[in-house]
């Protein structure tokens, strides 16, 4: 899901092909960087995260997600947590 959560707002997404819906999903999305699980090597991975920011850096959803970001962060109304294990402890409350 982190996939289509990505996509839906322009980040530049790679994906490890564990089932058919996700080689599905990213051809639908026109998305050419993936690669099935069992070829998936750091070496590839990094060239492909590489590719897929430099290819995506200047795409309007790209550049909306990213002002959008920017505005969350600013935004003092937003909690902001320091870590993982504070979000993590907010939420178990």
């Amino acid at each position: 899901h982190a996939l289509i959560f990505a996509a839906a707002v322009g980040t530049p997404v790679v994906g490890a092909v564990y089932d058919p819906k996700v080689r599905a999903f990213l051809d639908y999305m026109g998305k050419k960087h993936y690669m099935d699980l069992e070829d998936v090597t750091t070496k590839r991975l990094m060239a492909s995260i590489a590719e897929a920011v430099a290819e995506g850096r200047d795409a309007p959803e790209t550049i909306a997600a990213m002002l959008e970001a920017e505005r969350i962060a600013r935004d003092p109304s937003v909690k902001h947590y320091s870590d993982v294990e504070e979000a993590l402890r907010e939420l178990k409350k």
